[in-house]
This record gives structure tokens, sequence and C-alpha cells, in this order.
């Protein structure tokens, strides 16, 4: 099994993206899933420089529009798919056009929450990957790994996070 990291927790802006890479190289991270829109990322050969440089793979994108993804990756950054939260024709289109994979992230509080819902999409959409969250699931209820074993051969990533019932499932508290 290969771990990767989600790049969230340095925001929206690299404060100096060698540094983190080579953090992510010293704890010996295989790839990387990035959060950061590509208006705040190094042009796409200088951060596949980056990653090779570091050993890493590059997961998924995560950060803007995934046309604005597409656009930045342009042939040169083939990221194993795009992290999205709703199902959209043209955006899918346009994906399966690069080629790169579309990802649905069921997420708590926005429209595709629940496994069930995320598992319907899958069912009408083929080429639609699952990314599944143990935290958001279980915020909304759901078992992760039953996410796991309902959509294994469909599963793009999985996001690892903890979550518990003292902070509430509210969508201002359920991130700490």
């Amino acid at each position: 099994m290969n771990i990767g990291f989600q790049t969230i927790i340095w925001g929206h802006r690299f404060e100096d993206i060698v540094r983190a890479f080579s953090i992510l190289q010293h704890f010996r991270f295989k790839g990387v899933e990035i959060f950061q829109s590509p208006d705040n990322l190094p042009p796409a050969k200088e951060l596949l420089h980056l990653l090779r440089e570091h050993d890493l793979k590059l997961a998924g994108l995560s950060g803007g529009t995934v046309e604005d993804r597409i656009r930045y990756a342009d042939g040169v950054l083939h990221p194993n798919y795009l992290y999205t939260q709703v199902y959209d024709e043209r955006e899918a289109a346009l994906a399966k056009s690069v080629p790169i994979p579309l990802a649905l992230h069921p997420h708590a509080f926005t429209p595709v929450r629940r496994l069930k819902m995320a598992l319907n999409e899958l069912a009408l959409h083929p080429d639609l990957m699952l990314l599944p969250d143990t935290a958001h699931l279980a915020v909304v209820g759901d078992d992760p790994l039953d996410a796991v074993r309902r959509a294994w051969g469909r599963l793009a990533a999985i996001h690892l996070k903890d979550w518990t019932p003292v902070y509430g499932r509210s969508v201002h508290r359920y991130a700490k």
C-alpha cells in the first residue's frame, strides 16, 4: 500500500513548496494530492520537476475548478485523478478528453454527502471513480469500510482522517 499526503494542511498557498515536498520525502510519502489552486502553484513543468526531485507521484489535483486543473496539467502533469464533489457532464467530458478520471469525494454538508448518493453516481457514470474520506463518512453516519468494500474496483484513493463525536457534526466544528 502506498501512502500519500493531501496538502490542505498547508492552506491555500505554499509558503515553501520545496520545503513541503522535502518533508514528505523525508517521511517516505509516495504521493501527493495537491489541494492548492493552480493559480497558487508553480508552472506545471516546475511542479513536475519538484515532484520527481522529491520522488513523489502526483495522486490528484483538488484545488480550483476541474477545468482550471486540466488547463494547468496541460499534458505535462498526469495525476491519477481530479477531485470533484459533484458530477458535472461538461467537466466529465473535459476530463475524459485529457484523459484523467474524475474522483467523486462524498463530503459532509455538500450535495453528495452519503455513500448511497455516491454509489448512485458511480452506477450512472462508469468512468467516475470514488474518493472516500473516512471522517466525512463517519460524520454523516456511513461506514468507511463499507465504502471501500462496495467500490473496491473504483477507488481513486482514500482520505484517511479521524473524527470524534466530541466536537459534534456541525460544519464549523467537525474538522477539529
